[in-house]
């Protein structure tokens, strides 16, 4: 993710992601009004180009007939480049107003993303993934609902899942998953509550809970096990960003924070964890979670079978998480760097169990 117009993630990162049987995405953004021109040009296409010049980019020369055109041309060259990259979709983000296309530039713009759907299904693979982030609804005023709902819907149907913002009530989960079972099947028949995903910032940004070692908090209203929505964790590098310009900060530090939140405390030690105060409204009562004891974030989701190595399938790992101080050539070190090094493209498994199983 990143505030530039198209994102391509890291080579190195895709590379970490695969090996863990995880899809990398890349992002398409348009964001305050300055992007309005760019998204409908993404919509029409190409602009033609005439002995005077090319044609106008702005908005009352593109929106002037009655219907907008429909170009395959960007969900082509979208598609192209996570093919050539390697990557497996994009996050959608449309984060400014549509209201001089209104409602007709919104239709088009679902049409769009079932264009970009079939591309990226025909050139990355049928494993190939749109994301819409819960921005613009289909008035085409910019309005995040926290949720799914009727405003929002059209887009997620056209998607393959929606990712919602992070700033919702505690009952917005449970409202979500009313909402969609409410839904008709002839709707929603290529889609599950698994393909919803309630927003959490780790930052903590208007988050239930308050981000950082309190975002528990709100996978405690998620409740993947039981509600069965999914989840995205927005902000995870807060685990460094927070602490990284602290003189005292090192890399075991960040190495215990990093590990408090994913997978908790040891088990044979009693660690202190800094739980954020957690705000309330005026004149509301204290919330459940509030008195939830702390829960690392992997104890909300089920755990992975490991592979089976009598049935073949490979596993290969040097337990390296990407960070290190040396590096080591069948057994003997041959690279020290006291400051330490970076290279998620050598990140492999960790592991937390033995395997195979005696």
């Amino acid at each position: 993710f990143s505030h530039h117009r198209v994102t391509v993630p890291p080579p190195g990162w895709t590379t970490a992601a695969h090996r863990q049987g995880v899809k990398m995405l890349g992002t398409l953004i348009f964001e305050h009004d300055q992007a309005k021109p760019d998204c409908l040009r993404l919509l029409v296409g190409q602009l033609p180009k005439s002995p005077t010049g090319t044609a106008s980019t702005t908005q009352s020369s593109l929106t002037s007939s009655l219907s907008l055109p429909l170009s395959t041309h960007y969900p082509r060259l979208l598609a192209q480049l996570a093919a050539q990259r390697g990557f497996d979709g994009y996050l959608l983000n449309f984060e400014c107003p549509l209201l001089q296309g209104g409602t007709e530039q919104t239709r088009v713009l679902a049409a769009w993303i079932t264009l970009l759907k079939k591309e990226l299904r025909d050139k990355v693979g049928m494993h190939a993934e749109v994301v819409w982030y819960d921005s613009v609804i289909f008035t085409g005023h910019l309005a995040w609902q926290d949720r799914l709902n009727s405003l929002n819907l059209p887009f997620f149907l056209s998607s393959d899942s929606i990712f919602t913002n992070y700033t919702w009530r505690p009952t917005y989960p449970n409202l979500t998953a009313q909402y969609f079972l409410s839904l008709s099947s002839a709707l929603t028949a290529n889609k599950t509550l698994r393909d919803i995903y309630m927003g959490i910032d780790v930052w903590g940004r208007g988050s239930h809970g308050a981000g950082s070692f309190g975002s528990y908090r709100a996978l405690h209203h998620i409740s993947p096990s039981s509600l069965g929505l999914s989840v995205a964790i927005f902000g995870q590098a807060w685990s460094w960003e927070s602490e990284q310009d602290k003189d005292e900060w090192t890399w075991e530090k960040w190495w215990d924070y990093e590990r408090l939140l994913w997978a908790g405390p040891r088990t044979d030690e009693e660690e202190t964890i800094p739980i954020p105060e957690m705000p309330r409204p005026e004149g509301t009562l204290p919330c459940e979670c509030t008195s939830a004891p702390y829960k690392a974030i992997s104890t909300f989701f089920p755990r992975k079978v490991p592979p089976n190595p009598a049935k073949g399938i490979p596993f290969h790992t040097t337990f390296c998480p990407g960070v290190g101080r040396g590096w080591w050539v069948d057994g003997r070190k041959v690279y020290d760097k006291f400051r330490g090094w970076t290279d998620v493209h050598k990140q492999t498994s960790m592991g937390d169990l033995l395997w195979p199983s005696p």
